[in-house]
This record gives C-alpha cells, structure tokens and sequence, in this order.
C-alpha cells in the first residue's frame, strides 16, 4: 500500500533537499535542528535556541521573535558566530588607547583603519590599525579641529579657538601623507573648525568671532558677508559643494557652491554647538548647548526639533545616507553618547549608547563628552569580525528582531541578513 496523504509541518524529516520548515516556541529553550526556523512567542522570559554540535557546510538557521521577551541563539563548544555584518553590533564595547592627554579632536578613513587625534596643548597622534597603536606626528599646538579625506591620506587641522584657550590663535596645517608631516598655511587666527570633501580637495574652515574661509591649494579666502560671529562648527557634503555652518548667536549658514556664497537659513537657535552631513548634503543635523537637537531634510532651508529632551549636547555625527545619527551630552558634568539607529525616523528617537566620566569633547570627533578639559586616554570602539568563541559566546535579538545564519565550516557561522536589533557578545 502506498501513502499518499500526509499532514504536519514535515518537522524531522531527513532527505528533502531543499526543504525548511517552522515551528513555533512557546517555551524557555529548545535544541536547534539544521534548516529549521524558530518563531518565539515567549514574553517572559528570551527563547534559547541552542545551536548542534553536528553540524554540514551549508544548514541553516532562521530566528524570529515575535514576543515581548525576544531570543537568545547559544553557541556551543569550538563555536563561532561571525557578526560583522550586523549593524546593531557597532558601539557595544568600548577600548582605550593612546596616551593621556586633553585630546580635542579625532578623524578616522571612511574603513575606518586610519585614524588622526589631536591634543590641545600637544602634538597629533596617527594610527594605521584602528586605534590599537599610536605615533606622535607634528609640533604641540593648539588644536583646536580636525578633518579628514575618505581614504584617510589627506589631513587637516586647526589652531586656534577653543573655550577653555588663554592665547586662542594659531594656523591652519595640512598633511598628505596621513598625518606623518604637516604644512602650515593661513594667518594666525582664532581657527574652530574645519570640514572637508571625501577627496580632501576642498576643505572649508571658520574663525571664532570672524569669517568663513575656503581654500584653493594653500591659498585661503575670506568669504565675504560671514565675518564677526562665532563660528563653531562647519560640515561638508561628500563632493565638497554643499556645506553648513552654526554659530554660537544662533545662524545656521548654508552654500551650495563649495563656500563661495552663503545663504542664512535660520537664526535665534542659541548657542549652536556642532553639525553635521549625509555625504549629499540633503540630511543635517545639529545640536544647541543646553538645548535640542535640530535637523533638516532639505539641505538647510527648514529645521525642527526632534529630541524633547533639553541636554547640554556638544557633538553630532551622521552616517554617509543621513539615517544614523550620534551625539554626545557633556559640560562640567559626566555626559553620554546617544545613538539614533532608526533610518524610517530621521533623528527623532534617541537611545544612550555610551556613558562616559571625565572624558572631554566639544565635537563628536573627539571621541569623549564634556565640554571642560580633562586628562582622558583615546577611546574607539571596533565592530570586530568575530565574537567569543564556544559556549560563552552567543547572539541575542530584541523583540521583533529575526536573524538567518549559514554554517560555513570549521565551528563558524556567518549572519546572511538580520532585521531589528541584534547584538553579538
């Protein structure tokens, strides 16, 4: 007699290439089976999905949390979970580096391998390995910002004005050689900021309490109709010809002409502390001491407010689309660093990322959050390759997060894509 109805999932069923099936847990934990999906209802407590000793190149695996409590995926013995590509990974952990020093700003490479600290009152530290070594580059000044080509080979920097300066004048200095040797150019000024294209071509920088300046070759060029106000920040589109500028009186500036004309876009936003750009310059968002955060959707021509929470915000920084934003909260008192991950919400929910005490920065770039100087070591923070190795090392995913992995061989599984927050420990 031969069947030829059957009914069920087709769980447990062996020689059916191709074949995945789901089941749905309830439950606290369960042992996983090779390309089989699990949908986790619990809302107590997170399913534990325990990963097979017996394993062949090419299984998968699929985790899908639809209750309140999400997922925990465990590795066992010889086991790796490779979580490179997982976004929500970035800014877990935390690494000093380098001396300590009052270190104002840091640049880092579009991959991030090249990376540029400045001290006020010191030299500038180079790394060509993400921050785990550093050497000594350029004569001590007072640096006062910092700014970077994509490839990380063409440097910029400023001395000159920052709030706690007694003598807050100095030069303009740039490098080609990643920051092995320096040039300088400009008069001497109150220099605060500085910002340049991907290529490092076209670099624009400002004066506390005087102009905008745009640079062709070493030659800088006061840009008429921007002189007087207290220039604090400067950001650059990817190609160099949109550009935005704050102020501490409250004028956001913009041009989209490489710094050639400058349009005033809103003022009476007080005490404007920093800003930044998507790569296209559409997307900006910028930050008030003792205030909000203000963002633009349209290149500058109209702001609003998205955070309700009055902080003493001194830095932001945008991901290349404008979708992910950081910011940093300091003063006198410890600060913390923010995160907007949600790319649908432009800028408007916010999460602490990152406390930090005794760690100074009036910009982003700094790498820290206070606006006073303290004795503080490099930090960086490393999206490694791989997490812990064996049965301490495992994934956990949030409610409404799902995650496929593949068995690659040799105990390593690699994440094919993820959705919602995942973190790998």
């Amino acid at each position: 007699m031969n069947a030829v109805l059957f009914t069920g999932s087709g769980h447990g069923l062996t020689n059916v290439p191709g074949a995945f099936f789901w089941v749905t847990v309830a439950g606290t934990n369960v042992p996983a089976q090779s390309n089989v999906g699990y949908i986790c209802t619990n809302d107590l407590t997170p399913v534990t999905i325990a990963l097979p000793a017996s394993l062949s190149i090419g299984d998968t695996f699929k985790v899908a949390g639809i209750g309140d409590a999400g997922w925990i995926i465990a590795q066992t013995n010889g086991q790796t979970i490779f979580a490179g590509n997982l976004s929500s990974s970035i800014g877990q952990s935390w690494e000093t580096n380098g001396p300590s020093a009052n270190w104002r700003a840091i640049v880092s490479s579009a991959d991030g391998t090249k990376l540029a600290a400045a001290i006020n009152g010191g030299t500038i530290y180079t790394s060509t390995n993400s921050g785990a070594t550093w050497i000594s580059h350029a004569s001590s000044q007072n640096w006062s910002a910092m700014a970077s080509s994509a490839d990380g080979t063409k440097l910029v920097a400023t001395v000159g004005y920052t709030i706690y300066n007694v003598v807050p004048t100095g030069q303009i200095w740039t490098s080609t050689d990643s920051g092995v040797t320096w040039a300088n150019h400009a008069s001497s000024l109150q220099w605060s900021c500085v910002a340049s294209s991907a290529d490092g071509s076209k670099v624009v920088a400002a004066v506390h309490g005087g102009s905008i300046y745009t640079n062709s070759g070493t030659t800088w060029t006061a840009v008429g109709g921007t002189s007087g106000l207290a220039w604090n920040a400067v950001a650059s589109s990817a190609d160099g010809r949109k550009l935005v500028a704050v102020e501490d009186n409250g004028s956001i500036y913009t041009s989209t002409n490489s710094g050639a004309t400058w349009l005033l876009r809103t003022n009476g936003i007080l005490q404007l502390q920093s800003v930044a750009s998507s790569s296209d310059g559409t997307r900006l968002v910028a930050a008030v001491d003792n205030g909000l955060i203000y963002i633009s959707t349209d290149s500058g021509a109209n702001w609003s407010a998205q955070n309700p929470s009055t902080q003493h915000w001194t830095s932001v920084a945008s991901s290349a689309e404008g979708s992910r934003l950081a910011a940093t909260v300091g003063d006198t008192a410890p600060g913390n660093i923010l995160r907007h991950p949600i790319p649908a919400r432009h800028g408007r929910n916010w999460v602490e990322r990152q406390s930090c005490y005794g760690r100074q920065s009036r910009r982003l770039p700094t790498a820290a959050c206070s606006r006073r100087p303290f004795m503080a070591a490099i930090f960086t923070s490393l999206r490694k390759a791989a997490r812990q190795t064996g049965a301490t090392g495992y994934l956990s995913g949030e409610p409404h997060s799902a995650i496929e992995l593949i068995y690659t061989g040799n105990g390593i599984f690699l994440p094919l894509n993820h959705e919602g927050t995942v973190r790998a420990y």
